[in-house]
């Protein structure tokens, strides 16, 4: 099974960060933000929109496994073709400047970008110039949906079998077939993935935790990039970079993938706890400086 967790409110946004639940573990509001859309207010609201709408309520104190999540991104499906013309995909930008992303977003209600971010997150998550609010939240959203799906089919290929089989006398390691036909059905890639996006959930649990002497832990953390292309993407900010005083920037290097972000995401923080240290002790500790890890490979 995958991961549970409890959802405490029965209507959640996109663009409510901390609406529900606590900020750990999968994907708590986050998750269920994406199937509980209100688009509009009622009266606004085509009496064809009405049933799959309500279908998308949740309950309050619900447990949501990976298998909601799934179900809830088919539904969500079925909202947007519902939707039609109201929420267009296409006018969100593509390609276009940082600049002329922003006065896209400025242009917007704060109703119109709930309903976007919820809707099409992926989108929204990817765009530069975006307050990094709101790029993380929408990018939590497709961190917690696409794991759902990773989880689900590296589940139905069971459990892993020996990678190796000794054989002949003396003994010597071969390759199990059984192993290579597990690792051909994307076994080890759906295995590396998972431990990458686990790595990533684990820093954003992470933000404003105290460490095991009580002291101030990390700040909060920023998800302003994340898809699984190649060997997968990241864009991962300690601290918010639309406020800080200094910014630093992290790459990895060309053959990185998303198995790896573990000790990416370490040697980030660790440049953070470094510039910390260093910062004057007056300001508040998240508005010292903003690292960056930009874990993108293809």
């Amino acid at each position: 099974m995958g991961p549970r967790t409890q959802i405490g409110a029965q209507t959640l946004w996109a663009g409510q960060r901390h609406a529900a639940g606590s900020e750990g573990s999968w994907p708590r509001s986050y998750a269920l933000s994406r199937s509980v859309i209100t688009v509009r207010e009622a009266e606004e609201i085509d009496t064809r929109y009405a049933a799959v709408l309500c279908r998308l309520k949740a309950p309050a104190g619900l447990d949501v496994t990976d298998a909601m999540l799934v179900d809830a991104a088919e539904d969500m499906r079925a909202v947007r073709e519902a939707i039609g013309d109201f929420l267009r995909k296409e006018d969100i930008p593509h390609g276009k400047s940082p600049d002329e992303n922003r006065k896209w977003w400025d242009s917007l209600t704060d109703e119109q970008r709930d309903e976007y971010a919820t809707l099409y997150p992926a989108e929204v998550g990817a765009l530069d110039g975006l307050p990094s609010e709101a790029r993380d939240n929408a990018n939590r959203l497709v961190l917690a949906e696409t794991r759902a799906h990773v989880w689900q089919q590296y589940e139905r290929l069971g459990p892993e079998p020996p990678q190796y089989d000794q054989v002949g006398d003396p003994p010597s390691a071969v390759v199990n077939p059984i192993w290579q036909q597990w690792r051909e059905k994307g076994g080890e890639r759906l295995r590396s993935q998972l431990k990458g996006m686990d790595a990533i959930q684990a820093r954003l649990d992470a933000s404003r935790v105290p460490d095991k002497n009580g002291d101030p832990g990390l700040p909060q953390a920023y998800l302003l990039g994340f898809d699984t292309k190649g060997n997968g993407h990241a864009i991962i900010a300690n601290g918010n970079p639309d406020t800080a005083d200094n910014t630093a920037v992290y790459v990895p290097g060309t053959g990185a993938g998303l198995e790896g972000a573990g000790k990416d995401i370490k040697r980030m923080t660790d440049v953070w706890q470094q510039a910390h240290q260093m910062a004057p002790a007056s300001p508040p500790p998240p508005s010292h400086g903003s690292v960056t890890t930009h874990h993108k490979t293809s």
